[in-house]
This record gives C-alpha cells, structure tokens and sequence, in this order.
C-alpha cells in the first residue's frame, strides 16, 4: 500500500462504505473487497466488521466524493471501488457516477477511468463464464 496519512486512509475506507452503499444492499463479494482494503490500510477487523454490519442503517455517512492527497491513491482506491460496483451487477450506474466525481476531484484523466471501467466489465464476463 502506497505511504499515505491517516486521513487518506479514512476516507479510502469511508469511500468504499459510501459506494457498497449505494445499491443498498452489501453482497459478500463486497464485505470481503471491503475487509481486504481495511486490512491492508491498517484498520483493526473488530473495526471493519462493525462498520460494515452497521452500514445500511447509518445515515450520517457523508457521501460527497472523497479527495485524496495524491493521484496514486485515488487511482487505487477507483480500482478498489470499481471492484465493488462490478461485484453484484453489471449496470452499477450510481456506482461509478460516483467514482467519476472522485475522478473528477481527484484530477484523474477520465480516459483512464473510462479504460479501468472496460476492463473490470471484461472481468466480471469472464468470471461468469
């Protein structure tokens, strides 16, 4: 994981909540890209689990799209959240209006959002198959 300050790595976690949110519903899949993340930033899995059992009844998760302090996280947390909104569906709208917020505030070149998406959608047809 890329060197980051404690705020970065909040809103990284608090970014993917908002976005498993959005469909309003929390599927396995994104428990586990969830608990994955939060692992890897350091956060304790008491914590996490919390979080995510509480999640879809919290209505004071601030959803503005989350700005980071550097390009190389927000490109990895986009990766993270695309993982999430190709998890459960395959039209995740909602989901990656979102991340192109977080794109967009984040200085990301949107033809490589566009190329993150096209090839997380291949992925998921794959899997499937």
């Amino acid at each position: 994981m890329i060197q980051t300050s404690i705020k970065d790595k909040s809103d990284y976690l608090k970014g993917l909540l908002v976005l498993s949110k959005k469909d309003r519903s929390l599927s396995s899949e994104e428990r586990t890209i969830v608990k994955e993340a939060g692992n890897r930033l350091g956060f304790a899995s008491d914590f996490i689990n919390e979080s995510l059992f509480n999640l879809l009844q919290n209505k004071n998760i601030a959803e503005e799209p989350i700005q980071f302090s550097n390009k190389e996280m927000a490109e990895t947390f986009i990766s993270d959240g695309l993982a999430i909104c190709f998890c459960d569906t395959e039209n995740p709208a909602e989901e990656l209006n979102w991340l192109k917020k977080v794109a967009e505030i984040n200085q990301i070149d949107l033809r490589w959002l566009e190329n993150e998406i096209t090839k997380k959608r291949k992925l998921k047809i794959r899997n499937l198959k």
